[in-house]
């Protein structure tokens, strides 16, 4: 469940350090939900087939208002739907798991680790102190200090329960006031996956901060994950929040 917006017909992904006069804008001057006050939503909600109405519309139901930023700066007001409600399923090819992304000591140097699912070819990159960018129908990364910051791409064939453990990465070369994330719309880590080699491309980002323990090894911890498939852009969340399974 999340809120959606269309904000693109085509789909790839291209890192940029040399964006348009636009947006060499502060972007976290640009920001929408969290900065203005009015009421963003409808009087109801769709979800597992049932309606539900809102008591405060003003309210994202399933996060904070900031969360919303992350789709992009879509100018209100938005059209009205045409017809009657509908729901439909969406058709994921690639994920991440969230509560398997995690650093393993090295002992000295920290690997990424994680668990995929792939129903197609798909490669893996990793992107710091980022952001995604919507512009001329390609999702783009820009990077807070204007220098293209990734990772090699890493290639995986179909399959599920794959294990990603291709990165190393080295803290000796980062501040890690750097990588704590302090709100906004730059992420320390950002952790992408996308189809490879189909017409419709999918991609996924799951985005992380980096902490510390009461020993000072380094913590990976994935805080928000979104999706962009079918000429959409969705913000994952557990609607009834955490769980567990015995």
């Amino acid at each position: 469940m999340g809120q959606i917006a269309s904000r693109f017909s085509g789909l790839f992904i291209r890192p940029t350090a040399n964006l348009r006069a636009a947006d060499d804008e502060d972007p976290e001057q640009q920001l929408t939900f969290a900065n203005a006050a009015g009421s963003y939503f409808g009087s109801h909600f769709l979800m597992c087939g049932g309606r539900f109405d809102l008591a405060k519309p003003e309210a994202f139901l399933f996060g904070e208002n900031s969360d919303l930023d992350l789709l992009g700066s879509r100018s209100f007001p938005y059209a009205s739907p045409l017809g009657s409600d509908e729901v439909h399923p969406l058709h994921l090819l690639i994920n991440i798991r969230k509560e398997s992304v995690k650093f393993v000591n090295d002992p000295i140097l920290y690997r990424l680790e994680f668990v995929l699912d792939a129903d197609c070819p798909c490669f893996v990159q990793i992107h710091f102190n980022a952001r995604e960018l919507y512009q001329d129908g390609e999702i783009q990364f820009a990077y807070r200090n204007k220098r293209v910051s990734c990772s090699d791409r890493f290639h995986f064939d179909t399959g599920s329960e794959q294990i990603f453990n291709n990165f190393t990465f080295d803290p000796s070369k980062w501040d890690l006031a750097d990588l704590t994330y302090s709100g906004g719309l730059y992420f320390p880590v950002v952790v992408v996956i996308q189809t490879d080699g189909i017409d419709r491309a999918q991609m996924q980002s799951t985005m992380c901060t980096v902490t510390s323990d009461s020993s000072h090894a380094l913590i990976l911890k994935p805080l928000r994950q979104k999706i962009a498939c079918d000429v959409l852009t969705l913000i994952k969340c557990r609607p009834f929040g955490p769980w567990s399974v015995s």
